[in-house]
């Protein structure tokens, strides 16, 4: 069933059994709910230039530094592992380099890893020393007549090549049709090649062209496998080495001459490099902070509740990781950063602000746990984590709410699946319309267990669940997922939304899962 057939479905239960908060929240709660703020965090988050947000990556790392930053401010308390505001988790499928791993000029300084080199998991782990041979883009196309390799010997040595294949100006292939390239720009099939022409080593640069606003060295997905070692190296440091022979060459000249020509100009650089890549299987990291409750439960909860430490929690998630500018697991095709505004630098910015807003009201009756969960794209292993290692009792969470994609707001409406049958929470829901207006919120009564977002792992692990959710777009997963898109109004008025349904939550609601939560 699809979004859209579910919503002639829709039956939104109004409850009656609990009151709703009649007054307004403070002035100061509503300041921080702003389309500014959102505009702010999306556009530092998902800033091209920061290379993306891969789990493992230096792009990945600046996020989590940014979240943890705003959630201090915000006055949240550190809520992870050991006193911290961090669940470290293992994440198999990616491979990031070591310390082990190193570049260096035979006679010159050593290069830095991450500022100007990093090795590749498509390639293999080892050390690799070898003469320095330019190699174009790396490729035989027999059916074009083209080979960089034809008229150099590269046994022994280690290669430079271009990422990508021959394109025009606007960055697209002149060998393969719209947006699409060959398979020959894939890094296997370069990687391979380099080998089979006795490569000890092949270091791949991107054409400033391909990815103007970054120069990315990740490529962390996967296991090391490739037949020779092989790093990504930096425009600069891929001059260095050139400048290093005294030739003159610029990579720009040797671009644009393989590209007015057709033909290639690989040649002998000279001199020598000597490196090492190693990698190792890495860790992702959540960012888990809490609101404690404020204020005692009402007279009418059992008596356990009105315990601090036994207070109802609700749970508030948002994933703040994205893919790799390697292209994998990418929709459109070629090389360069997705920034992932919408996916999901958008469902960040909303836990922010609802941190800084929710932290101004007098009274909380429960606790309220803010999880930027980490490697969302890869198979929900933050999320898990947090379920198997909750940072309050497993059965003291009644509520769940998601953010993914909400920043692409289309007419003025948000889509809201989940429980929005349950009682209480349908009590929020009708009781949030009085002061979270200006966004049309469409109700939808499914949890998806499998797919879409991070509610999907706590659905079925038996929690109720909320997942606003503005909508699948064109942009997903793509170099057009920009910041400048995000309709940063609607986006705000989706976050009062939701700040008004989180204060009208019931503090005596008791959690009735329809599976056993973990831990009990």
């Amino acid at each position: 069933m699809t979004i859209y057939a579910a919503i002639c479905l829709v039956c939104l239960a109004q409850s009656g059994c609990w009151p709703a908060n009649v007054e307004p929240a403070p002035r100061q709660a509503y300041e921080e709910l702003q389309a500014e703020a959102f505009a702010r965090h999306v556009g530092y988050l998902a800033d091209p230039s920061a290379g993306g947000r891969m789990t493992g990556t230096a792009g990945n790392s600046r996020a989590v530094e940014y979240v943890r930053k705003e959630f201090g401010k915000a006055g949240l308390n550190p809520a992870g592992q050991d006193g911290t505001w961090f669940q470290t988790f293992p994440v198999g499928s990616v491979h990031v380099p070591t310390d082990q791993s190193r570049l260096k000029l035979a006679g010159g300084n050593e290069f830095v890893l991450w500022k100007d080199f990093a090795p590749m998991a498509s390639g293999c782990q080892g050390r690799f020393e070898g003469t320095i041979v330019f190699a174009g883009y790396g490729l035989h196309n027999h059916v074009r007549g083209y080979n960089d390799y034809a008229n150099i010997d590269a046994k022994g040595a280690v290669v430079i090549v271009f990422q990508g294949e021959p394109h025009g100006e606007t960055g697209k292939s002149k060998w393969a049709a719209g947006d699409s390239w060959t398979h020959l720009t894939s890094y296997k099939y370069k990687i391979e090649l380099a080998a089979e022409k006795g490569a000890a080593a092949i270091l791949l640069v991107t054409p400033p062209d391909i990815s103007p606003s970054c120069d990315p060295l990740d490529d962390v997905l996967g296991r090391c496998s490739g037949p020779i070692p092989a790093m990504r190296i930096s425009r600069d440091s891929a001059q260095k080495l050139l400048d290093s022979a005294g030739q003159g060459q610029k990579l720009d000249e040797l671009m644009h001459n393989i590209h007015d020509t057709h033909k290639p100009v690989s040649y002998s650089v000279g001199g020598r490099l000597d490196g090492n890549a190693s990698m190792a299987a890495t860790t992702g990291r959540n960012i888990v902070g809490m609101l404690p409750a404020t204020a005692a439960t009402p007279a009418t909860a059992p008596a356990a509740q009105t315990q601090p430490a036994k207070r109802r929690t609700i749970v508030l998630c948002a994933h703040y990781d994205h893919i790799p500018a390697t292209g994998q697991l990418a929709i459109d095709k070629g090389f360069g950063v997705r920034p992932g505004a919408d996916d999901n630098a958008s469902g960040v910015a909303a836990l922010i602000m609802l941190a800084n807003a929710l932290s101004k009201l007098p009274e909380r009756p429960y606790n309220i746990i803010f999880l930027a969960a980490g490697a969302e794209e890869l198979g929900f292993y933050g999320s898990r984590h947090f379920i198997d290692n909750p940072a309050v009792p497993a059965d003291k969470i009644a509520f769940m709410l998601n953010f993914d994609q909400v920043g692409f707001i289309r007419n003025n409406t948000i889509y809201v699946l989940g429980a929005v049958n349950n009682p209480a929470l349908s009590h929020a829901i009708a009781a949030a319309r009085k002061y979270g207006g200006g966004i049309t919120p469409v109700y939808i009564p499914i949890s998806n267990t499998k797919h879409w977002s991070d509610q999907a792992p706590f659905a079925e692990a038996g929690y109720k669940t909320l997942f606003f959710f503005a909508g699948l777009t064109e942009h997903r997963h793509t170099r057009t997922d920009l910041s400048g898109l995000v309709n940063n109004d609607g986006a705000a008025k989706t976050v009062k939304l939701a700040f008004e349904i989180i204060r009208n939550i019931p503090a005596n609601y008791t959690q009735k899962a329809g599976k056993s939560l973990p831990g009990k």
